[in-house]
């Protein structure tokens, strides 16, 4: 009370806080930290890293947010005038500054996403979360929550939180705890959707189970369809010894394509890595070799023949080039690339926010329909001869031209004395 009276009087004498400041320092000021903040937001939204290198020689700090500063500094007048008139002490630059700019620019969202939650066509919220270490063994906790507004679905993030434990009861306490500290009532939880790792899937003691007895009730929970279709897919590549070695091949062949002196001849589309994380790069880096075969074949013949590639490169590119003639490559080729064309469509609809559980199972019956059709004795024996048809004729290719280079390099040293013999060469 005592508060609000001193506030009274000074309104009504003129005597508050931005009255007694010059109007001018003031807007300056305001300006100042407002440029600081854009630029920590122009960084954040394109997820750039702010901080860089620090030199203790020149002690200071080289990242983009200095850089991006001293370059605005060069294109803005104003604000170069007011950084050279503001105390040496008080530039507002420094990392405590700036995570403090993105802690309030993330509590702002945050606070909006939450009103929109609040604000839903239903009080009824579904739980989504998943977890990820990174190279400080730090558990980041992902959780977002699925609603419907305006008769739409949204799925938003609500918080990353940090763990050194990833045990099903610290997740589970972590997840009821940044509910409520958000003011989402945890008895509005409609269900749950999560990844398949026992300790968020366990029925006895994983997160799903323990969330369900801290609420004193059932709560559905729901493996994600689309994470249940990777584990399908690696399962496969796994237990088949012909698809497991097949993208063994893939990964020898993307590291070959990305030596310093390969890249720079190789005229076809790049050959991304390999990610076991997600089956879809299995199906671009089957599409990318299936698109360039004849350059990456051109490209093995002419490191295989150079003298100007390494030992180490010579042998890989022979040994790679005997891998990727071979009959058992050309048909799991295709025929990886037919099964991973048949599902990425369903990879697609799952991903989507759209998708619901009624037609997400409706998406894997008839994807279950799409791959029982390759399994008809037509369907592989065209997968056969569409192998057959690339190694044949691949291999004539090939043949006639070592064999015409062969015939010039004989009879030029001599190597073939009588007619007779080059005839039966010809």
């Amino acid at each position: 009370m005592a508060n609000w009276r001193e506030k009274d009087l000074r309104e009504s004498s003129q005597l508050e806080i931005s009255t007694l400041v010059c109007a001018n320092a003031f807007e300056k000021n305001r300006y100042y930290i407002r440029s600081i903040a854009e630029i920590v937001l122009f960084l954040a939204v394109n997820e750039l890293a702010l901080r860089g290198n620090y030199d203790i020689d020149e002690n200071t700090e080289h990242g983009l947010f200095r850089n991006l500063f001293e370059y605005t500094l060069t294109k803005n007048p104003k604000l170069a005038e007011i950084y050279t008139q503001i105390p040496k002490n008080a530039h507002y630059l420094s990392p405590d500054i700036q995570n403090d700019v993105i802690d309030n620019m993330s509590e702002v969202v945050r606070e909006e996403i939450i009103f929109e939650i609040l604000d839903a066509d239903v009080p009824w919220f579904t739980l989504l979360e998943d977890g990820t270490r990174d190279r400080n063994n730090i558990e980041h906790v992902s959780i977002g929550i699925r609603y419907v507004r305006k008769g739409k679905v949204f799925e938003s993030l609500v918080n990353v939180a940090t763990t050194l434990s990833s045990d099903a009861k610290t997740m589970a306490n972590l997840t009821l705890e940044i509910l409520r500290n958000n003011g989402l009532d945890s008895k509005r939880l409609l269900s749950q959707c999560y990844d398949g790792a026992s300790v968020m899937s366990g029925r006895k003691r994983g997160v799903q189970t323990l969330i369900q007895e801290e609420l004193h009730r059932k709560v559905p929970y729901v493996h994600c369809f689309n994470h249940r279709l990777h584990l399908v897919i690696m399962k496969l590549i796994s237990e088949v010894p012909e698809l497991k070695i097949f993208f063994d091949q893939c990964r020898m062949l993307h590291l070959f394509l990305n030596h310093v002196k390969v890249i720079s001849i190789y005229t076809g589309t790049r050959i991304d890595r390999l990610l076991e994380q997600r089956w879809s790069g299995h199906l671009k880096i089957t599409e990318a070799i299936y698109s360039n075969y004849q350059t990456i074949i051109e490209l093995l013949r002419t490191v295989q023949c150079s003298t100007e590639f390494s030992g180490e490169q010579v042998v890989q590119s022979t040994g790679l080039l005997a891998t990727l003639i071979k009959l058992e490559f050309h048909f799991c080729l295709i025929f990886m690339k037919k099964l991973l064309l048949t599902i990425e469509p369903a990879d697609k609809i799952l991903q989507s926010r759209d998708a619901g559980l009624k037609n997400a199972m409706e998406i894997i019956n008839s994807v279950f329909k799409n791959i029982n059709k390759l399994q008809n004795p037509d369907a592989f024996s065209g997968r056969v001869s569409e192998a057959k048809s690339i190694l044949l004729h691949d291999e004539v290719i090939y043949l006639v031209q070592l064999g015409a280079k062969n015939l010039a390099v004989y009879i030029t040293i001599g190597f073939l004395p009588n007619l007779q013999q080059k005839n039966m060469i010809g």
